[in-house]
């Protein structure tokens, strides 16, 4: 719940599901990929959690554009 609520005080609503949750698989395709070890019985760590948030805040928030309506007049 820390890593949602880090990225929810951040903006960072795109990452969160519609319970405004981190989606664990996204987590724990993360942490595969980026070659860290899963918990006792595959699950994802406290420190998994906080690991993805922090990677996500650090690489800044997602800019999404917008057409220029005087562009192309």
């Amino acid at each position: 719940m820390t890593a949602s609520f880090r990225l929810d005080q951040a903006g960072r609503d795109d990452l969160l599901g519609p319970d405004g949750v981190l989606d664990e698989a996204r987590v724990r395709e993360w942490a595969v990929s980026a070659g860290r070890q899963l918990g006792a019985r595959g699950r994802v760590t406290g420190e998994l959690w906080l690991g993805y948030s922090t990677k996500e805040l650090a690489a800044g928030p997602q800019i999404k554009e917008t057409p220029d309506p005087l562009v192309g007049r």
